[in-house]
């Protein structure tokens, strides 16, 4: 088992079923501007969940919209990014020696892609507006692959089960 400690909340994952993309050699590879979330897992058959935890967010009232809009896309761009060096790693595009081979065994023909954001000690009413700006922003992406977006907090990520510990 593999543990990881990340905004103040603990993971743990068997490690064929985790790709730690953020620092990892094919992040590192391709340079600046990339930008990744924690880590890609593969808990169930063809489903990969693309994990970005944050301690807080900000809150899309008018006197900090800007800071929101911009928390939105640094996010979006987060789940695009990987998404992409995921699947240019799968392709042999770019290095992929340290993604379990778990991985490849993926039918993205059929694969289920969930960019799950779990945000610390968030209010779950306070999700549903960042959600809502997320799945704007990724409209294009959810309808080209039919991937999912799901927000959580702390207490909705340990009943969704995916690794979060108590």
């Amino acid at each position: 088992m593999i543990r990881i400690e990340e905004s103040n909340m603990s993971f743990e994952f068997r490690e064929e079923d985790i790709f730690q993309i953020e620092n990892s050699k094919l992040q590192k590879s391709l340079g600046n501007g990339i930008k990744t979330v924690e880590f890609i897992v593969s808990v169930k058959d063809n489903e990969l969940y693309f994990i970005e935890a944050k301690s807080s967010s900000p809150q899309p009232r008018r006197d900090n919209k800007e800071k929101f809009d911009t928390f939105v896309t640094e996010i979006s761009e987060k789940f695009i990014h990987s998404f992409n060096m995921y699947l240019s790693a799968i392709m042999k595009r770019n290095v992929h020696e340290e993604i379990p081979s778990k991985f490849f065994n993926i039918d993205e023909s059929i694969a289920n892609f969930k960019f799950i954001l779990i945000i610390k000690n968030h209010e779950i009413e306070w999700l549903s507006p960042i959600k809502e700006a997320i799945n704007k922003k990724l409209l294009d992406h959810t309808q080209i692959w039919k991937s999912n977006i799901v927000l959580l907090n702390e207490t909705l990520a340990k009943e969704y089960n995916i690794g979060l510990m108590v």
